[in-house]
């Protein structure tokens, strides 16, 4: 298993800024989102992967669902754990490499894998299409992949090298460089809180939708969708976000 930078990534600082950048209000809708999109009902058994610090899983599981949350990083686990105990839910809580789920010894039972808030494209391409045939072994027949991350198409309609934006007191600066040979976003982190400064680097893979659809079909999903928004608006090169929903045959 090769290394990759978020191995450490999410940790120190960027904690603090994912524990602050959004409300419950935020997830709650999001999640309700996710499900109408996916076509996820009461009942249904869900892997949310990577699933940080639970803020969907818990939403799933207040709707009725049986989740399990996998991630890489313990500390966001812990959280997660403290959390959900706190609601008074249950989550199973696993930690685990999205790109070996077969470590886990997670069966094909799941009627969906549930892919958030950007969590694709860490890793190299090889490893990448490791990934999405991992969630396509513990689905069940007919099961859903969901994959909600930005693409190539929505990302270069709104492109800027630099930003900076401020979260629970906490000053984050970004100065971003996309390789076109390798089609990677290469971004500098710069954290700022209480006269400390850190920085982290990130590589992600930005696919275009083609090569989704690509990926998921070589996985074996027989039907890939590709929305711009949750109201199942075609993805195009101005859409907001890149949502893909995979079905294995049934």
């Amino acid at each position: 298993m090769s290394e990759s930078w978020a191995d450490a990534f999410f940790q120190g600082p960027w904690l603090r800024v994912q524990r602050g950048a959004f409300t419950d209000e935020q997830t709650a809708e999001y999640t309700e989102q996710v499900m109408a999109l996916a076509g996820l009902s009461a009942g249904d058994h869900v892997l949310d992967c990577p699933c940080g610090e639970g803020r969907v899983s818990r939403e799933l599981v207040r709707r009725g669902l049986s989740v399990v949350g996998v991630d890489l990083t313990e500390a966001l686990l812990q959280t997660a754990r403290e959390r959900t105990a706190e609601a008074g839910l249950s989550v199973a809580y696993r930690q685990g490499d999205m790109r070996f789920l077969e470590d886990l010894g997670l069966e094909a039972s799941f009627d969906a894998v549930l892919n958030c808030w950007g969590s694709f494209g860490y890793f190299s391409d090889i490893e990448n299409r490791s990934v999405i045939q991992s969630w396509a072994s513990v689905l069940r027949p007919g099961g859903r992949l969901f994959i909600d991350v930005p693409g190539t198409e929505t990302i270069f309609a709104r492109y800027f090298p630099r930003a900076w934006f401020e979260v629970d007191g906490v000053v984050v600066l970004e100065d971003r460089a996309y390789d076109w040979r390798t089609c990677r976003m290469d971004t500098t982190w710069t954290f700022v809180h209480e006269g400390q400064k850190v920085s982290r680097s990130s590589s992600i893979r930005i696919h275009t939708g083609r090569e989704m659809v690509a990926m998921l079909q070589a996985a074996g999903f027989e039907r890939v969708d590709i929305y711009g928004n949750f109201d199942g608006s075609d993805y195009k090169i101005d859409a907001r976000r890149q949502l893909v929903v995979g079905t294995l045959p049934g």
